[in-house]
C-alpha cells in the first residue's frame, strides 16, 4: 500500500469527518484544525496566519515582483492558534494579557476615540492596577498615542525586542521583554 494513502488507526473512527471536510486521508494532512461556525460549508481550515508584524519591503515593486503577501506563520502553538481564532471572529485572550484591556486597546486602535483610550487607562490604573501587565499597557498606549503612525511604532518595537532577545539577558529581563512582546502582539493585530 502506498504510504501516501495510509491512515493512522485512530483516524479511522473519524473517516466520515475526513470525507465531510474534503481532506486527503494522508498522514501529512492529519490532524487538521477546522473551525466550524454554523454549517460545515462555512468551515475554515487552519493553513497558517499572515505574520502581523511583516511589512512590504520598501523596494518591493508589484509590477516587477508581483503582489506582496506577508509570510505565513504555520506553527500550531497556542499564540498562533489564538490569533487564528480571533481573525475568524472567535475571541480568545492571549496568555499573559488582560482580556478587557485587549478589547479596549483594539477599539482605540481601530477607531482612535479618546474615550477608549481613557477607558483603557482607567482599567489599567484601577481594576488591574495590581496586575504586572497593566503598566505595560499604559506605557504602550501612551507611545502609540504620541506617534503619528502608531502602527509603525508597534512594528518597529516588536522587531527591536526580537533583536534584544537574541542577546545575553538575565532570566528576569527576558521574562519582562517577553511580557511586553505578548502585549505588543495584541496591538499589532489591529495596528
Amino acid at each position: 500500500e502506498d504510504p501516501e494513502d495510509m491512515v493512522a488507526p485512530e483516524d479511522l473512527q473519524n473517516q466520515h469527518l475526513i470525507q465531510e471536510f474534503g481532506l486527503h486521508p494522508s498522514l501529512e494532512e492529519l490532524p487538521a484544525l477546522i473551525l466550524v461556525r454554523g454549517s460545515v460549508k462555512d468551515a475554515v481550515r487552519f493553513v497558517g496566519i499572515p505574520d502581523p508584524v511583516a511589512r512590504k519591503p520598501p523596494d518591493w515593486s508589484d509590477e516587477e515582483d508581483g503582489d506582496w503577501e506577508p509570510p505565513m506563520l504555520l506553527e500550531k502553538n497556542a499564540d498562533i492558534l489564538a490569533r487564528w481564532l480571533r481573525l475568524n471572529g472567535v475571541y480568545i485572550p492571549s496568555s499573559g494579557t488582560i482580556f478587557e484591556l485587549d478589547e479596549m486597546v483594539q477599539r482605540y486602535l481601530k477607531h482612535g476615540l479618546l474615550a477608549d483610550f481613557t477607558a483603557a487607562q482607567e482599567l489599567a490604573g484601577g481594576k488591574y492596577k495590581d496586575e504586572v501587565q497593566a503598566p505595560i499597557y499604559l506605557k504602550l498606549l501612551e507611545k502609540v498615542k504620541s506617534q503619528s503612525k502608531g502602527s509603525e511604532y508597534v512594528r518597529k518595537e516588536l522587531n527591536r525586542l526580537d533583536r534584544v532577545l537574541e542577546g545575553h539577558l538575565s532570566p528576569e529581563k527576558r521574562k519582562e521583554i517577553d511580557e511586553k512582546r505578548t502585549i505588543l502582539r495584541i496591538f499589532a493585530e489591529v495596528a
